[in-house]
């Protein structure tokens, strides 16, 4: 072995035009060469038996027989391996001869991102959606799985025969658990903490997306010098200058994914959740014309963003558009004020075009400003006004609609105890309120229709499937399972037979308080039994979620169960929590599980 030159093994494979899978017995005909990076080589094969052509990475075992380099390419074949999503380059096979290491992918004819930005220099913003939402997506994915990438840039970003881009090339990615040892990516698309050999975690890959981001968008990357510590001293200061042929919300997204705080940078999860995503025209796909020049897109399929100013006709007064917040339920969340005074709304804003192209979309505006017209409850979301003008529908509410419950697991993963049970004790009191004191049925209890002010508590929003005077024989639908407005985001197993009912709300609140605990959907988790939860956490989920709604726990009943009962409650809770996990008195909440443990 140590007598084989590896430029030899390369000429060998190249000379015989094939590489042998012995223990599978699979012969895969090498085609043509792909390119090289590091101690690979890359090639088109193909199977004997298939016609679907795929590429394998070969990496001579002369070059790994160093233990650090041998332990890093076991580690990317360990990873990659059980990666299987649609923005990530699959592994399909991989095998060791007497010369190679052979890693079998699929294969992306279409080149990287690399390719394309050094063709075409720029990319348009609508192209960049395109783009920047597939990385998200697989980003998303290796981020439930636990995994950073550590090296995300254009040349490890690869386009697929059908212009679908994958993240590729796991040489340098680790679980979050690993041990993380000296400086290590590509510089100009490393973020500051790795520099400075700090704390690292999730953040870093999005760093390097704002990096990517700003290349599509610019043709070269924010902080390049050409010399290594200059680089490295301006990704330290942040120092980059956005042009001013870019939108305000392309550059709002690179400021936010380029935040010298990673504490304070997006969130992989939030980013498609921005402005730049929800404003202008998102392509669900791409024409081959792109490689060479910009594509045309159909102007009519823009989203606009509103006017600057409405007028409301039955007043007079002004009010003024101040910025996108977040995308809600029916459109976009925009902060607006009354032209001369201090008081702030947050106004949804929805296209009438959207209006009517969507089913059912007419009748939940308005359900939502019916139920609300008629509550008046510390923990429901006030419906200040709502005006129409020739293009949209402005539904102005009090401050709160744009910071759901989910948009704080997107940051947090998921909660303690402790927050949770403050979270479902104010539910739980604007349920009592709907239930006992308006005979109202929400219809859509989940963490993106409860939502929190600017002082942590909470607010119940989106009303689209209420119903209202509920058991009052007043409207047929109470009893007719009618589905006709949109199915809610968590579905009582006797939703269709029943239609919406007090019962389906307790349904609801139990798979939120699951969704607050683990993270996770209750209808794809795992037993209760198995998650990392209390006992009383998990007795009340099970009793809110009983199969039979007659079982299931009513409102009024749940001040008494051990969840709430037995364990401590905050009074309130700091805004720190937005992003990062509270710290509670270890003494007190040690007392009240033993308290908790002892009645059980």
């Amino acid at each position: 072995m140590g007598s084989v030159d590896k430029q030899s093994n390369f000429l060998l494979i190249e000379r015989t035009g094939e590489i042998v899978d012995e223990q599978k017995q699979v012969v895969y005909r090498v085609g043509r060469f792909l390119g090289k990076g590091g101690f690979a080589r890359c090639y088109e094969v193909l199977p004997n038996g298939s016609t679907t052509t795929l590429a394998a990475k070969i990496v001579s075992r002369e070059t790994i027989h160093k233990s650090t380099a041998r332990s890093k390419m076991v580690q990317e074949i360990r990873i990659q391996r059980e990666l299987k999503h649609a923005n990530v380059v699959r592994m399909l096979d991989h095998f060791t001869d007497a010369l190679n290491v052979c890693c079998v992918l699929e294969l992306c004819p279409n080149g990287t991102l690399n390719d394309v930005i050094r063709r075409r220099r720029a990319l348009s913003e609508e192209e960049a959606r395109y783009f920047i939402g597939h990385v998200a997506e697989g980003l998303k994915f290796l981020r439930d799985s636990n995994i950073i990438h550590r090296d995300i840039k254009p040349a490890n970003l690869f386009i697929d025969s059908n212009m679908v881009l994958k993240i590729g090339d796991f040489g340098l990615a680790i679980y979050d658990s690993d041990k993380r040892s000296g400086c290590c990516g590509t510089p100009n698309y490393m973020a500051p903490e790795v520099f400075e050999k700090r704390e690292y975690s999730f953040e870093v890959d999005v760093w390097a997306l704002g990096c990517v981001t700003y290349c599509m968008l610019v043709g070269k990357p924010p902080f390049d010098t050409g010399i290594l510590e200059k680089t490295s001293q301006k990704i330290r200061r942040c120092d980059y200058i956005l042009p001013s042929h870019l939108s305000d919300s392309a550059r709002k997204l690179i400021t936010d994914m380029l935040h010298l705080n990673r504490e304070e940078r997006l969130r992989i999860h939030e980013v498609q959740s921005t402005e730049f995503f929800n404003v202008g025209y998102y392509p669900t796909s791409l024409p081959r014309e792109f490689f060479v020049r910009t594509p045309t897109f159909d102007q009519g399929a823009y989203v606009l963003p509103p006017p600057e100013s409405v007028v409301d006709e039955s007043t007079g007064l002004l009010y003024r558009t101040e910025g996108y917040l977040y995308t809600g339920q029916f459109g976009n969340i925009y902060s607006m004020t009354i032209e001369g005074e201090d008081q702030l709304f947050e106004a949804m804003v929805i296209d009438k075009k959207r209006i009517s192209q969507t089913e059912g979309l007419q009748e939940r505006i308005v359900e939502e400003i019916l139920a609300l017209s008629t509550v008046n409850h510390l923990n429901i979301v006030t419906l200040m006004k709502h005006i129409t003008d020739g293009d949209s529908i402005y539904l102005l509410y009090e401050p709160c609609i744009s910071y759901p419950l989910s948009r704080l697991l997107k940051r947090r993963r998921r909660l303690c105890e402790e927050e949770a049970r403050f979270y479902m004790n104010q539910i739980a009191e604007g349920l009592r309120y709907l239930h006992h004191d308006v005979a109202i049925v929400h219809g859509d209890i989940s963490t993106d229709s409860v939502c929190l002010n600017s002082e942590m508590n909470i607010k119940i929003c989106n009303f689209g499937l209420a119903i209202c005077n509920f058991g009052l024989a007043v409207r047929v639908e109470t009893s007719s399972g009618d589905v006709s407005r949109g199915l809610p985001k968590h579905i009582a197993p006797e939703l269709h037979e029943t239609g919406s009912t007090y019962e389906a709300d307790m349904w609801a609140l139990g798979c939120t308080l699951y969704e607050l605990l683990t993270g996770g959907d209750m209808m794809g988790g795992s037993s209760l039994s198995a998650l990392d939860i209390s006992t009383p956490a998990e007795d009340i989920i099970a009793r809110l979620t009983d199969t039979d709604r007659e079982q299931r726990l009513r409102v009024d009943e749940l001040p008494g169960t051990r969840f709430f009962r037995m364990i401590f409650c905050p009074e309130s809770m700091p805004t720190s929590t937005l992003s990062t996990m509270p710290e509670f008195s270890t003494y007190i909440a040690s007392q009240d599980v033993n308290e908790a443990q002892e009645v059980y």
